[in-house]
């Protein structure tokens, strides 16, 4: 899966699974939205995902100290 491909399938299908794609899923007006902007692209290289400048939720800008530093859904290796 191109990493393009999988930012889609984590926000377009993803609402589309939920039956939810009128509502959110893409950036169109009316819907409702959080927003990540980063300061790399990410369809060049997945990981960018995690090089968060702003991000939106609620309406509100996050303040991104407050995040947690660890991550929280980490597997161990047996």
């Amino acid at each position: 899966m191109s990493p393009l491909e999988a930012i889609v399938a984590a926000t377009r299908n993803g609402a589309l699974a939920s039956k939810a794609l009128a509502d959110y899923g893409t950036l169109e007006r009316g819907k409702s939205a959080d927003l990540l902007v980063l300061t790399a692209d990410p369809i060049a290289d997945i990981r960018n995902i995690r090089k968060l400048e702003t991000v939106v939720a609620r309406g509100g800008i996050v303040d991104l100290a407050a995040l947690p530093t660890r991550r929280i859904w980490t597997r161990t290796t047996p």
